[in-house]
């Protein structure tokens, strides 16, 4: 029997995000697939993101808005997990845009168990062509196997997550990260899937704008639990080196630059960290970073000006891991 009301269930948390917003939903109501609910998480908005919200729930059945107190992004997603009717869920960011035919993707494929279209960035970054998406099915080892140079996995976006695994195993966001609460979300799902499915059909459109729900800057204790919290996922299922080395790399650049470029930690609190994890942080950095090719990735900030090449931050770990 079929406990879905409909097929897919799309989730947008929304948070001052007025200058986007009508674009945002316009992309969603405009697909030519429309069995599916749009669920508006209003996020505690302080400027016309909630008035807009509600004359589109006035206007298409489908729309349905949650108003809440400000919480983050994790908790508006968790919102709309707990409300959602669809056999399928999928998220988009409020400043962000989908073309056509992208729910498409489900009258393709509807047996996996987690479907992945390809994220076209307004910014391209370094590595956005590394993936080529096929209309192709992929069990759980091939796909870690295959995919450990992609862009795209941290991102909750652009994919279609199965319901029922999530319900079955009781997955939310973590409410208590700042930045890369997608990532360890994604992971967690991750080891229920026996199949993943990726698609060419269409593309998300991701826009770079700084100050929105999920465009968040650097947080000391953020970094340092995702890392953490990262870690523990990847050692909890047997995934491939590669896999686990590429799922790592993004929390442990973060990590880094928290420890070596924040001027705010005290000395103090730098020499507490370095001697409870350096001896493993040096390890995997260069284990991590031995590849050419990943070797000149830069440790940066979205709001500061400086920024440092890996190898200069080898060089400060190797004299603190040696006692140079």
């Amino acid at each position: 029997m079929n406990i879905f009301k409909v097929k897919l269930s799309v989730i947008i948390p929304v948070y001052n995000a007025e200058k986007f917003l009508k674009d945002c939903i316009n992309s969603v109501l405009n697909q030519d697939f429309d069995d599916f609910e749009l669920l508006l998480i209003n996020d505690g908005s302080t400027d016309n993101s909630g008035r807009i919200c509600d004359l589109y729930a006035v206007a298409d059945k489908r729309v349905k808005v949650f108003h809440k107190a400000n919480g983050g992004v994790s908790s508006a997603r968790n919102v709309g997990l707990e409300n959602a009717i669809g056999k399928w869920i999928t998220f988009i960011d409020s400043d962000d845009i989908i073309q056509k035919r992208y729910f498409n993707a489900l009258e393709i494929q509807d047996n996996a168990d987690w479907i992945y279209l390809k994220i076209k960035r307004q910014i391209p970054l370094w590595h956005s062509n590394l993936m080529n998406f096929e209309n192709q099915e992929y069990s759980l080892i091939q796909f870690t196997n295959l995919y450990s140079l992609y862009p795209h996995f941290p991102e909750a976006c652009g994919k279609f997550f199965k319901t029922k695994i999530i319900r079955e195993n009781n997955l939310r966001f973590n409410k208590d990260l700042k930045f890369g609460e997608d990532s360890l979300f994604n992971l967690q799902y991750l080891k229920f899937c026996k199949t993943i499915f990726t698609t060419n059909i269409s593309e998300y459109i991701y826009n770079n704008d700084e100050g929105t729900l999920s465009k968040l800057d650097y947080d000391i204790k953020n970094d340092i639990n995702l890392f953490t919290l990262v870690e523990l996922e990847l050692e909890s299922f047997n995934y491939p080196k590669a896999f686990h080395e590429q799922s790592i790399k993004i929390p442990l650049t973060r990590y880094l630059r928290i420890i070596y470029l924040d001027k705010s930690i005290k000395i103090a609190d730098r020499k507490i960290l370095l001697k409870r994890n350096i001896k493993k942080y040096f390890k995997l950095c260069k284990e991590i970073y031995s590849h050419p090719k990943i070797n000149f990735l830069l440790v940066f900030s979205h709001y500061s000006k400086f920024y440092v090449t890996l190898d200069q931050v080898l060089s400060i770990l190797s004299k603190k891991h040696t006692g140079k």
